[in-house]
């Protein structure tokens, strides 16, 4: 373990230079007036386990140290890091502050964003954590450790399938550009977003013996699945062809095995005319003064989309019909974004970040899309 980061001259001294008036002014650093912080307490729940639906806000413990000196009369910054290995060798600094001797709250999110970063993918891990003491803004020219202490847990890497889209007469049209995201250029929904399962499927009305591509890019044909029967090629193939027959279809792309197919859908239909999304991330509740739900346009027949919609981040919302709550949407039990199979009375949907969203909803089989507009993927201009 490193307890001390120091960069010393050959004298056993460090010079940082600090902006003033005079270039030559220069503090001097003398290890015999290093002191270390110390911590006083440190607390934190074991072997827990991080899902997609865990509250990563959930305060699991605190932490609290003392008082670092380097011997001058500069502002010190102290930051708690982590690292999977106890040397610490490889630490990534979770957060910071400039007080001391106070204590400081720990969430599963501080633990797992660190973990997650580090090993890309979920698994139990053994995290060590201190806190540690510098000068300056990055803390590479003189640092100061506590000793390290480990929490055990099982971390969860979020890692989302990108968005796959359709194109083509076979569903709506052939216009591959941005502007046509969310008209010709649907996207398919997917039952989670995990990136392990690039299994994606659309269900909707498809015109009969037309033709489909499938771009991974909006506005470039180079980027796009096409087909040799029913296997996927990717940058290549010639279009993909629909069923005879016009109707009702579920469209299955299978990333993993680059299949495609199509099958009639055979269950319950129910036709509603409108389609809103309500709730804080929105425009708010149905009952608060004045709300009104955000109307979503239907493209396909079952298939409801709303673009450019400003959602709220640390707030929820849900999709219902006809502007009562007698058929409404949900999240599943395990949340995750940007893709989902929703539920009928399903609870609310988190929305983690502020910003521009792309939406959809499939009121057939209860599957969702709520993508930030700035993730969508286009081809650079």
């Amino acid at each position: 373990m490193k307890k001390l980061n120091i960069l010393l001259t050959s004298f056993i001294a460090l010079f940082i230079f600090v902006a003033c008036s005079n270039d030559d002014d220069h503090i001097k650093l003398n290890e015999g007036n290093l002191i270390s912080p110390t911590l006083t307490e440190f607390e934190s729940q074991q072997d827990f386990v991080v899902t997609a639906s865990t509250n990563q806000k959930d305060v699991i413990g605190n932490i609290k140290w003392t008082e670092a000196s380097f011997g001058i009369n500069s502002p010190v910054t102290y930051a708690i890091v982590a690292d999977t290995l106890e040397s610490m060798a490889t630490e990534v600094q979770i957060t910071t502050f400039s007080t001391f001797d106070e204590k400081q709250d720990i969430t599963i999110e501080m633990l797992n964003g660190a973990a997650s970063s580090m090993t890309k993918e979920s698994k139990p891990v053994k995290l060590y954590v201190a806190v540690k003491a510098y000068l300056g803004t990055t803390g590479d020219l003189a640092a100061l450790y506590t000793a390290v202490k480990s929490v055990s847990f099982t971390c969860y890497f979020f890692n989302p399938k990108d968005p796959l889209y359709i194109v083509g007469d076979g569903l709506v049209g052939w216009g591959n550009d941005v502007a046509n995201i969310g008209k010709d250029l649907q996207i398919f929904f997917a039952n989670n977003s995990g990136k392990s399962d690039l299994i994606y499927t659309y269900t909707g009305f498809f015109h009969g013996g037309k033709g489909l591509k499938f771009p991974t890019l909006a506005g470039d044909w180079e980027k796009a699945y096409g087909t040799n029967g029913a296997t996927l090629v990717p940058n290549g193939g010639g279009d993909y062809t629909t069923p005879a027959t016009d109707g009702l279809y579920t469209l299955t792309a299978n990333l993993n095995t680059l299949s495609v197919s199509m099958t009639p859908y055979t269950g319950e239909t129910k036709t509603y005319t409108s389609i809103g999304i309500v709730g804080d991330a929105a425009n708010g509740w149905p009952g608060d003064d004045n709300i009104t739900d955000i109307e979503m346009t239907q493209v396909v027949a079952h298939v409801w989309v709303a673009t450019d919609v400003d959602l709220k981040g640390d707030k929820v919302m849900k999709f219902r019909a006809e502007k009562k709550w007698d058929t409404n949407w949900g999240a599943p039990d395990e949340q995750e974004l940007p893709f989902a199979l929703g539920r009928p009375n399903g609870a609310d949907i988190k929305i983690s970040k502020s910003g521009k969203y792309y939406i959809a909803l499939n009121d057939l089989t209860g599957h969702y899309a709520i993508i930030l507009a700035d993730d969508l993927p286009k081809k650079k201009d």
